[in-house]
């Protein structure tokens, strides 16, 4: 054959064989590829048969590959083409970019599409030499051979003959094929350095690594030769990679044997090893039961311990992909000459095989990892003879950790890699060994934890450098159990849980007749193909069970030896399908014994079937026939006129066949000869069975027989291929089988259908140069062709799923249901379209006819061979990947991708994360919050979402969700990582709820979430990181158990994505390490999108510690008095303290304080001042020493708003009068200490009971709301003295409260009397009572009359009312305000009425609050009467106005104090009530307060978060301009106060002398920018541009020229500068779509300017320029929208320009014809069409269209400068027009 390719022949250089090598390599040919550039002609050169063709492909560590010169067609059929030359010759055509497509048997759900690569050089090579020797030179390469030490630098020393074990565990590493310790593990040193620390210092002197030879000796060589190196009685922890993992298995053994044995090896199973392995294999038995070596703890990397693929194969190819591993993962940077000396060594021995053809045995070492030629394999797999005793649920004895992992494309040399794995393997690989491989081995009692890996960082060098498996191999060594949570269910385990999910939804057709859905709903009948049936003896499992063939052997299902019955159907195969059925049907699957023949099963079935429909007669039958379960289905309704005239009565009755084999398979012909997959696994599974004894028991059985093709149901064809024929019986049913069968007897026409699956498919056996071969055609389903399984006129739909996958697949499973409930489906294709094939593929090819065992199967794999099926993944990716992807963003939260998820904690105001959430749903929390519908408590929540059209990159529209989620995160102090956890599930299974409603066809759920409970302290950050997956992981869980919804083909709900977010930058970092560490410990469920996104908003480094508006929790109550001993008083019992502060609990006790001391200090406090005392003598200060404990007073003075939880003793005291101030302590001077405010006003101070705290938040009142004012009752004469304060005050609290929209009743002075305030009281229910009088506390008027304590109404006998009564008000008020102790004139004779104030004020407090009244306000003693009105108007002031009540109260005391600082009327009111509690909702537009920067850096981190978090437009409310107009209203008084802030901010950055700064003024630009304040953003631009050292970003550069085009006028030499500057920056930073665009707005601009035509269309005609090449690039990068807005402006600048106006309109009505009716461009597009028609009537028109009220600013100033441009540059109506369009909408804006 000759090979053609367009390139220049090189001359030919021998390469040099080493010194001592004895393969040598002759290059015959060499040719660089040139392409067909030039003078590159095409090249001819010879490529015999036995010679080596080498492509070597283009790129730095691209690969090589090897192909011998007869098998080149067949491997490059994708890419090059066969033709003849002149001579006739075959001519191989090979293109100088090879395209090579997905292998027909690649991995499943893969769409690797086709793969082209760029050829470099060509080589034809004449190898000579044996693969051995080769391999043996490879291996003396190792200097270290032998068992070292290998030492913490990483060097390796020989271990010393003599060393002992001292009773000590020790760590060994077993390397793998063609590897070293240094090769195989050495990327722990570099990549994992921590982990390679801490293997040290837990076996310090102890790391052994064995060095050995892996091609030339087996693993019983290796294992003999490590055991006479190892101490012995030495414990060993194993990590083994790749073929070590088999040494390790034998090392391992004596712990999986029975105690007492003498050896690992049954005498029986020595037999089957090789004669001249069986010496060895005896010796090493008993040396590794005699040396004592015991495995404590194993961790098996990527081993293939069921053989792997690759090596059962062509050894060539196997080589060839190894060598160009190792060749791609040896970084350039590091190769030396040993690893040069290795990449050619091995390169050397993939020759060698590839000239050769050799198979594995050529080599021992790898023989040992082919199943076909490894007995070893098989008795490791099957498990010792003699096993040790099973212990429940206890780990392996030998602590087997499994790790493997599946290599997916990345890069382009990862992408060929992956291609010539995917060509040699069947299922999923990590590029050498196959996955399904990993978890085999000896039976161990409990399944060892399986951990795999899967993506693009994997492949077979990487396990050890990647950090998931890298971890996890610590953690194995250190304890396997600390992997089982994540571990992968091994897939004898999945198909265990399969069976049970089966039984679950399926019943039996003998069951007891039942109807589950009710009369009518459709019976769906499914048949199983061949082996879908599980068969038993007795109660035994014999199929499929490899325990059950390896005990009994495939004997027991020989005919008529045993009684076998059928035992279910193979849950793993049809179960998914059964369940997604049940969702439209009552499902009946019946299994039957496939063994027998097809006549004697159709007799069953239809008997059963006739059962059923005479249950009920209404209902249509729908039959699924998979396989031979469908020739079953045709024989019952061929044979049975009763059972078709049941199923024809109904007519949408419907039968349909999967793969079902109707005019036979040639692959049962294969299997009956002894050479299929499934026929060597029974062999090697059953130890009394060989495949002679095999194929002689599937000859009997007549279901088999039946399944050939006619052409083998006569005795002639298997005489010539040497092999008995079945027996003369089974051919005999199997002709009757056919006539019963024929004319297409069983398949009701009209009613029939077939689904066809698509697979390389034998058609036909053949003898060729006296070998058995076979035909392969693509043209079936890998085991039934298409031409002889599906009948004529049936209608058919084909699948991209192997034969026995068809019913497996869930992607079918749809269109399955689909076929039956419609007789028809778009989901699937009703022509075949052949997966990765060209047209250049031959249509068959003949090969030899046996098929290579790739592994010793577990039960599913050896199903899957059997059923004809793909290997089954352990993952298996037909399904949605049941993966949840994990995104950490440093952000802020206003710019979360997904419905936002924040937290409530119960009483605090809307802040923070909340109030951003708050601002995006336009006020919705506030207002539900004062309805009382805002969640507090655990497990509370409240979803607001609502679906959105989005527009993809592409410019594709979608829904999408906005909104978000409040859970209730309860009392801070309270809440515990467990219930943070239940409430964040209770929200997202209410959130999945929501969507299920609104969003039907939604299947998939993303949300972004906060680090609820973080912010409070009491929940560490990583803490909350794990609520948070944990919630998403069960909240998942409880998704998938619930059942299935009403409409056929609906799936289960899922969260797939989360996004975390935070603003603060190392939080964020902390909360990333977090999830990773967590998503580590979970495999399979998180994956975590990278590292740390970068969002927009986020605090850079620096932000604020903890919310301002956040409230410290200081939990005071009392203990009960301590029991006193005989004859002594009892104890007081002190008080306890809890501190919650944002970071940590402080508890503490005071108990050596005595009450009566206290008393004593308490009753001083009313005739206090209100200053501080240079000598620290007040009753405060000492107040403050007495009862505040030490280990809080470290915290008194960071002035943080404090929330006192009290009880009814602890609430006596007066806690606001409480003084930290310590002057000689502190070394305050008195000066500063008489400038220092006490701390409650200081900071806020709050009290709550005990009771109150947890009682959620009252709604605030709607409507006609009511307030009761009493000021100084004195109606009907009162013996105390008038308080003319208190009537001032109640006149202004009641001013204040009518100016609010209270309606308001006045009970003030001699009007008011006790009746009559009373009964107002109790005369209806009141929003607000206000009380200004007097009070008293156990009061005598006169001394025969009893003690009172209450407020003071006026004249005997109704002169009090006592606290008692308050509680018996009709409701309590949201607000009560209890003054009852002004000053007025109270003479000295009654200073009785100022005693036990503080008691008095907790009394009445107390009763109001336990009656359930939110707020109180209790004055404590008697205050003066200007303070107290000063903080009455104060409160009432903001707490009217929308401000929430503990901020109202801080402002308020500090009123007071500020006004009159020498009393204590500011410490003297007890203010209880959450504080978030309020009377009215906030205004919009109120933000928080103006920042202080500490640093210039904080001060760009500052303007970067405004820039990012500055208001957006609000979105229109549909048919609500009246709400619209209130949005825009909010919105432009919260831009107003934003501004404020802004230019509050730049005013301190001008006095801290940073206004120059290039990257503060960069960024003050950006701020005012966002903000909407053009004019001074420019001014900011300016400054940094002008800067002495230049820091500002491009884009800040580009924003310097491009905000003048904003402002109303133009400067020509300012416009000629700005298109000069831009011309430079796309000279040095390339061209880019939005500064083209800008530099054509900037010469339209320019020529608006232009009063002359020629110097005005010149500016146009660059204008068009700069748009045609922004519109080329924008297209080219695939940016749709950015591509349509510039096509708009480009049109503008024709008809500016004065384009053919016939032109220009059509192209004007195309534009718009093209854009949606809700596309924002589309009034821009409506402007040009009559810009271009000269419709002077529709300009006019446009600002008067609603639709331009929907626009945001941006959008409308475009359509403005559109107008103004046109209005600038046209003449006469048309340009009057468009200038009167531009003023009137410059006003809109």
């Amino acid at each position: 054959m000759k090979l053609q390719i367009h390139g220049q022949k090189q001359v030919p250089v021998d390469e040099t064989p080493a010194a001592n090598g004895t393969v040598t390599v002759e290059v015959k040919d060499k040719v660089a590829v040139t392409g067909l550039r030039g003078d590159a002609l095409p090249v001819l050169i010879d490529l015999p048969p036995d010679h080596v063709l080498e492509l070597q492909m283009e790129g730095e560590g691209a690969p090589r590959l090897l192909l011998r010169g007869d098998e080149a067609q067949a491997l490059l059929a994708g890419g090059a083409a066969m033709t003849r030359d002149g001579a006739g010759d075959d001519l191989l055509v090979l293109p100088t970019h090879l395209q090579l497509d997905p292998p027909a048997r690649g991995r499943r759900g893969l769409d690797r599409g086709p793969l082209a690569w760029a050829v470099k050089t060509v080589q034809v090579l004449k190898v000579d030499g044996k693969p051995a020797e080769a391999a043996r030179q490879l291996e003396n390469q190792n200097p270290a051979l032998g068992l070292n030490r290998w030492l913490p630098d990483g060097t390796l020393e020989p271990l010393a003959p003599d060393t002992a074990a001292e009773g000590k565990t020790w760590l060994l590493f077993l390397h793998g094929t063609a590897s070293s310790t240094l090769e195989g593990f050495g990327k722990l040193i570099g990549a994992q350095p921590a982990i390679w620390r801490q293997l040290h210092a837990t076996y310090p002197g102890r790391v052994l690594a064995f060095d050995h030879r892996t091609l030339t000796e087996d693993p019983i060589q290796n294992a003999t030769t490590l055991l006479a190196a190892l101490p012995p009685d030495i414990t060993l922890h194993l990590v083994s990679h790749s073929r070590g993992g088999l040494m390790g298995e034998l090392l391992a053994r004596p712990q999986l044997v029975a105690p007492g044995t003498d050896t690992v090896f049954d005498p029986a199973e020595v037999q089957e090893l090789a004669e001249r392995d069986r010496p060895a294999a005896e010796e090493l038995g008993q040396a590794l039961v005699a040396s004592g070596v015991r495995v404590t703890r194993f961790v098996r990397v990527a081993c293939p311990a069921r053989g792997t693929d690759l090596a059962g194969g062509r050894l060539d190819r196997w080589l060839n992909l190894l060598f160009n591993l190792v060749q791609q993962t040896a970084a350039p940077l590091d190769i030396d000459d040993a690893v040069q000396r290795k990449v050619e060594g091995l390169r050397l021995l993939a020759l060698a095989a590839s000239a050769g053809k050799d198979n594995p045995d050529a080599l021992p070492g790898i023989a040992a990892m082919a199943p076909d030629s490894s007995p070893l394999l098989a008795i490791l797999n099957r498990g010792p003879a003699n096993p040790a005793p099973p212990q429940d649920e206890a780990p392996a004895q030998d602590g087997l950790v499994v790790i493997g992992g599946d290599a997916e494309p990345a890069g382009v040399v990862k992408r060929l890699l992956v291609w010539l794995a995917d060509a040699l393997f069947q299922g999923e690989n990590d590029l050498v060994v196959e996955t399904g491989s990993v978890g085999g081995g000896t039976p161990r009692a409990v399944a060892p934890p399986l951990v795999l890996d899967r993506g693009p960082q994997v492949d077979h060098s990487r396990f050890f450098a990647n950090d998931r498996t890298a971890q996890a191999m610590l953690l194995g060594l250190r304890d396997p159990a600390l992997l089982r949570e994540g571990s992968v269910p091994s897939l004898p385990e999945q198909m265990r849980e399969a069976e049970a999910r089966l039984r679950g939804t399926i019943r039996s057709a003998d069951a007891a007749p039942f109807l589950s859905r009710g009369r009518g709903t459709p019976l769906a009948v499914i048949l199983p193909g061949i082996t879908g049936s599980h068969l038993a003896v007795g109660k035994n499992r014999v199929w499929v069970s490899p325990f059950g063939i390896c005990t009994r052997g495939v004997k027991s299902l020989a005919l008529g030896k045993t009684q076998i019955t059928e035992d279910g159907v193979v849950g793993l195969y049809y179960g998914a399908l059964c369940d997604h059925l049940a969702r439209s049907h009552e499902v009946v699957a019946m299994p039957y014994d496939w063994r027998l023949s097809l006549q004697d099963l159709g007799a069953r079935l239809a008997a059963r079937l006739t059962v059923l429909l005479a249950q009920d007669d209404s209902r249509p039958l729908h039959i699924v026939g998979h396989s031979m379960g469908g020739l079953v289905a045709r024989m019952a309704l061929a044979q049975s006129p009763e059972l078709m005239r049941g199923f024809l009565a109904h007519p949408e009755s419907r039968f349909l066949m999967l793969g079902t084999p109707n005019g036979g398979s040639w692959q049962m012909g294969l299997a009956l000869l002894g050479r299929t997959r499934t026929v060597k696994a029974l062999a090697l599974l059953s130890p009394h069975d060989d495949i002679d004894d095999i194929t002689a028991i599937l000859r009997e059985w007549p279901g088999a027989v039946q399944l050939l093709p006619p052409e083998l149901l006569v005795p002639e064809p298997w005489a010539g291929f040497d092999a008995e024929a079945p027996s003369a019986q089974a051919l005999a049913l199997a002709a009757q089988a056919q006539v019963l069968l024929r004319d297409k007897a069983g398949i009701p026409k009209g009613r029939s259908l077939y689904v066809a699956g698509m697979g390389d498919t034998c058609a036909e056996l053949l003898v060729v140069d006296g070998a058995l071969s076979m035909r392969v055609s693509p043209e079936g389903d890998g085991t039934v062709l298409w031409r002889t399984g599906i009948p004529d006129g049936v209608p058919v739909w084909y699948a991209p799923s192997e034969h026995g996958d068809l019913c497996k697949d869930a992607y079918l499973h749809p269109a399955i249901a689909d076929l039956l409930l419609r007789g028809t489906t778009t989901l699937l294709s009703d022509r075949p379209v052949r997966r990765g094939a060209t047209a250049a593929v031959a249509a068959t090819q003949v090969v030899p006819a046996t098929e290579v065992l790739p592994l010793i199967p577990s039960g599913p794999q050896l199903l899957a061979m059997a059923m004809g099926a793909s290997p089954p993944a352990l993952l298996d990716r037909s399904a949605p990947s049941p993966e949840v992807r994990v995104t950490v963003v440093h952000g802020n939260l206003e710019f979360a991708r997904h419905p936002i998820l924040v937290g409530h904690n119960l009483g605090d105001p809307i802040m923070g994360a909340e109030a951003a959430l708050d601002r995006s749903l336009n006020g919705r929390l506030s207002r539900r919050n004062a309805r009382g519908l805002h969640p507090g408590i655990i497990e509370s929540w409240d979803v607001h979402v609502e679906p959105v059209t989005t527009t993809d990159a592409g410019g594709a529209a979608g829904t999408g969700l906005r909104g978000g989620i409040v859970v209730g995160l309860g009392v801070a102090s309270a809440l515990t990582t467990g219930s943070l956890m239940r409430t964040i599930r209770c929200g997202l299974l209410a959130y999945a709820d929501a969507v299920q409603q609104t969003d039907t066809d939604r299947r998939a759920l993303a949300v972004s979430v906060v680090l609820l409970g973080s912010g409070s302290g009491m929940i560490a950050v990583a803490d909350s990181v794990n609520a948070i997956l944990n919630a998403v992981d069960q909240a998942n869980r409880l998704l998938e158990t619930e059942p299935a919804g009403a409409v056929p083909g609906d799936e289960p709900l899922r969260f797939t994505e989360i996004e975390i977010i935070e603003s603060v930058e190392q939080i964020a970092v902390t909360a990333w390490h977090s999830a990773r560490g967590r998503i580590t410990r979970l495999p399979g469920r998180f994956a975590l999108a990278g590292r740390l996104e970068q969002g927009r908003g986020g605090w850079r480094r620096t932000g604020p510690e903890t919310a301002p508006d956040w409230w410290m929790e200081v939990s005071i109550t009392s203990d009960p008095p301590e029991p006193a001993a005989p004859g002594q008083p009892a104890r007081e019992g002190p008080l306890r303290y809890l501190l919650v502060d944002g970071r940590a609990r402080v508890e503490a006790k005071v108990v050596a304080t005595s009450r009566r001391l206290v008393g004593h200090y308490v009753s001083m406090i009313p005739d206090s001042a209100g200053m501080a005392d240079p000598r620290g003598l007040s009753p405060g200060r000492t107040l403050f020493e007495l009862l505040w404990p030490a280990e809080l007073k470290q915290h008194s003075i960071e002035d943080r708003n404090l929330r006192l939880v009290l009880d009814r003793e602890t609430a006596a005291i007066p806690w606001e009068m409480l003084d930290d101030r310590r002057p000689a302590r502190d070394g305050f001077g008195e000066e500063v200490l008489m400038a220092t405010k006490p701390p409650s006003v200081r900071y806020g101070v709050l009290r709550q009971l005990l009771a109150q705290r947890e009682r959620p938040l009252r709604p605030l009142g709607g409507g006609n709301r009511q307030a009761l004012v009493i000021g100084d009752p004195r109606g009907g004469g009162s013996t105390l003295p008038a308080l003319p304060g208190a009537r001032a005050e109640a006149e202004a609290v009641a001013g204040l409260l009518e100016a609010a929209g209270y309606g308001v009743t006045r009970m003030i002075g001699d009007t008011a009397t006790p009746d009559q305030v009373i009964a107002a009281l109790f005369s209806r229910v009141w929003d607000v009572i206000h009380v200004a009088s007097h009070g008293v506390l156990d009061w005598q008027p006169t001394p025969d009359q009893p003690p009172r304590t209450g407020i003071v109404l006026g004249a005997p006998p109704l002169d009090v009312i006592e606290s008692g009564i308050l509680a018996q008000l009709p409701e309590p008020p949201a607000l009560a305000f209890l003054n009852c102790c002004h000053l007025g004139s109270i003479p000295e004779s009654d200073r009785h009425l100022r005693r036990d104030r503080p008691a008095l004020a907790a009394s009445l407090a107390v009763e109001l609050i336990e009656a359930g009244c939110p707020a109180v306000v209790a004055c404590g003693w008697a205050v003066d009467d200007g303070s107290a009105m000063r903080f009455a108007r104060t409160l009432y002031t903001d707490l009217c106005g929308g401000q929430n009540f503990g901020a109202a109260v801080r402002h308020a005391r500090e009123v007071a104090h500020d006004g009159a600082t020498t009393d204590n009327t500011w410490g003297a009111y007890q203010c209880y009530g959450h504080p978030g509690f309020a009377l009215s909702l906030a205004p919009r537009g109120w933000t928080e307060a103006t920042p202080d920067a500490a640093s210039p850096s904080e001060a760009v981190a500052v303007l970067q978060r405004l820039s990012t978090c500055a208001a957006a437009p609000p979105a229109p409310l549909s048919g609500d301009p009246a709400g619209t107009q209130r949005l825009r209203q909010d919105f432009l008084a919260t831009r107003e106060a934003d501004l404020i802030r802004l230019g509050k901010f730049e005013e301190d950055i001008r006095r801290n002398g940073w206004a120059d700064r290039s990257d503060v003024a960069s960024a003050l630009g950006d701020a005012y920018a966002a903000c909407g304040d053009i004019t001074s953003a420019v001014d900011a631009y300016r400054r940094a541009a002008m800067a002495e050292t230049l820091t500002l970003p491009v884009r800040a550069l580009q924003d310097r020229f491009a905000l003048p085009l904003r402002l109303p006028k133009d400067d020509a030499n300012e416009l000629r500068a700005a298109v000069q500057a831009m011309g430079l920056l796309n000279t040095a930073c390339g061209p880019s779509p939005q500064r083209l665009e800008l530099i054509a707005g900037l010469h339209l601009r320019l020529a608006a300017l232009e009063s002359q035509a020629k110097p005005r269309n010149a500016a146009l005609d660059q204008a068009l320029d700069a748009l045609n090449e922004a519109h080329d690039l924008a297209t080219q990068r695939g940016s749709v929208a950015a591509a349509g807005r510039i096509a708009l402006r480009r049109l503008l600048a024709a008809i500016l320009r004065g384009k053919n106006a016939a032109d220009t309109a059509t192209a004007a009505g195309a534009a718009l014809a093209d854009l949606p009716r809700d596309d924002p461009q589309r009034p821009l597009a409506l402007f040009l069409q009559a810009l271009a028609q000269g419709d002077t009537n529709a300009i006019a028109a446009l600002p008067r269209d609603d639709a331009l009220q929907a626009l945001d600013p941006d959008t409308l100033w475009t359509l403005a400068e559109a107008a103004r441009l046109a209005g600038d540059c046209l003449t006469g109506s048309l340009g009057d027009a468009a200038k009167a369009c531009a003023r009137d909408l410059s006003m809109l804006i």
